[in-house]
Order: structure tokens, then C-alpha cells, then sequence
């Protein structure tokens, strides 16, 4: 049974719904809780202390449902909380990764777009990128999502005083900015827009493997749990889910 037990998801709100797609198609067998403390999204203005409260009383939700694995899909709480964490329960838990190494290997300017929060962990903080901080990006992303012109312009106006001209890359530190990949595509042409996406789900696949967890048989059944859970809500999730 417990290769059948469900894999559990985390974040603040629908960014982590990213993370989710991309593991569906990697690992298409399993099934699949998603946990959205969308009531309190998101998670990036918060102080420290407050977002490890809030991820542990999502943890501790996910793990009444008999998750095999947790995965932290929400850049925020995994740069606050995914230490204590792991250091307090009993299953693998896979964090989002920076994506920064591999912009970096790029070479050139790199630019971090993440939360103020996010950008307050070293991982993210390290020599050759250049650190932006997008206040209300993620909280745009998740209540006018589709907002383009609206979610572009608060995207310009946290870079107007970045010279940008030279970027070879951009680094999308919160998932919520992935949903929204292809608006930093439109507005930065000339550079690669990485995501840790691929690397979370990486991380993921290889720890499920090594510990015999692998699903390989009938599955994919994926489960929804919003701390806001109107109609309205469910909808626009599972609207993402299936875009």
C-alpha cells in the first residue's frame, strides 16, 4: 500500500500547481493531495515565524491523509521552514530548488525575481545575480491571474530601476511567477528564463526511486484541499491543472 499512498503538495496558494503539472507528467502513476493555504496567500510579506507556523499546520493536514512524500512547492516556505520540516517528521520532503546554479553556468547577468522573503536566504543570495524583490507579484498572480497587462506592469515597475539591457537570465524564485513564464518571456526576449521546477521534480523522482516508493502501477488520482475552498476557487485551480 504504500507505494499507492499519495504524494502531498504544499503552498500558499495556485503557484505550486506548476510544480504539480510538471510531476504529473514525470511521474504519471501516482496520486496526488494539493494543499493551498489560500487564505492566507501568499506566504512572501509574512515574517519568518509565521510562515513556518502556517507550513507546519499544512504539513501536519497533508500528513492525516497518509502522504508517502512532501513536497515543499512553494519557494517561500521552503527557504523559511523545510529544515524544521524535515527535522520533524517521519517521510521524505523535497523543497524547491533555487535555480540558481544553473543560470549562473550560463554566465553573464542574472537577475533573482522572488519574494522579499525568499530573497532573505542565502541560496538565493550569492555572487554574479542580482536580487529582485516583486512585492505584490504573487498576490496579483493568485487573485487576477488572468491579468496580463496588469501582472506585466507590476513586473516592469519592480525592475524600473534595474538596467535589465544586459540580462542573459532570468531566475523565477516563487512558483506563483511561473505560471506566468511567458509574460517574463515577452518582456525579456534576449534572456533564458529558468525556473526549479525540473529540479524539484528531479529531486523528487530520485528519492522515490531510491527508497522503493515508485508507483508503477494505476494511479494519477489527484485530490485538492483549499483553506478557501469556494466554487469560484476550486474552479480556477482545476483550470490550471488542466491548462
Amino acid at each position: 500500500m504504500l507505494k499507492n499512498q499519495p504524494i502531498g503538495f504544499f503552498d500558499s496558494g495556485a503557484g505550486g500547481l506548476s510544480v504539480l503539472k510538471d510531476a504529473i507528467a514525470a511521474l504519471p502513476y501516482e496520486n496526488y493531495i494539493y494543499y493551498a493555504d489560500n487564505k492566507n496567500a501568499p506566504y512572501g510579506n509574512l515574517a519568518t515565524e509565521d510562515i513556518r507556523a502556517l507550513s507546519f499546520i499544512a504539513v501536519n493536514e497533508l500528513l492525516k491523509c497518509g502522504i508517502k512524500a512532501l513536497v515543499i512547492a512553494c519557494n517561500t516556505a521552503t527557504a523559511a521552514a523545510v529544515r524544521e520540516i524535515r527535522e520533524n517528521i517521519g517521510i521524505p520532503v523535497v523543497g524547491m530548488e533555487p535555480a540558481v546554479k544553473p543560470a549562473l553556468e550560463k554566465g553573464g547577468t542574472i537577475i533573482v525575481a522572488a519574494t522579499e522573503s525568499t530573497l532573505k536566504n542565502r541560496r538565493y543570495n550569492v555572487p554574479g545575480v542580482i536580487p529582485v524583490p516583486m512585492p505584490g507579484l504573487a498576490a496579483l498572480i493568485e487573485n487576477s491571474y488572468d491579468d496580463d497587462l496588469c501582472i506585466a506592469a507590476c513586473i516592469k515597475e519592480s525592475l524600473k530601476d534595474v538596467n535589465t539591457s544586459g540580462a542573459n537570465g532570468f531566475v523565477l524564485g516563487c512558483t506563483h511567477y511561473v505560471l506566468k513564464k511567458h509574460i517574463f518571456a515577452d518582456l525579456f526576449p534576449d534572456a533564458t528564463i529558468f525556473d526549479g521546477n525540473c529540479g524539484t521534480v528531479n529531486n523528487l523522482k530520485r528519492i522515490l526511486t531510491a527508497e522503493k516508493k515508485l508507483n508503477c502501477g494505476e494511479g494519477c488520482g489527484i485530490k485538492l484541499k483549499l483553506t478557501d475552498d469556494t466554487l469560484s476557487k476550486r474552479e480556477f485551480y482545476g483550470r490550471i491543472l488542466q491548462s
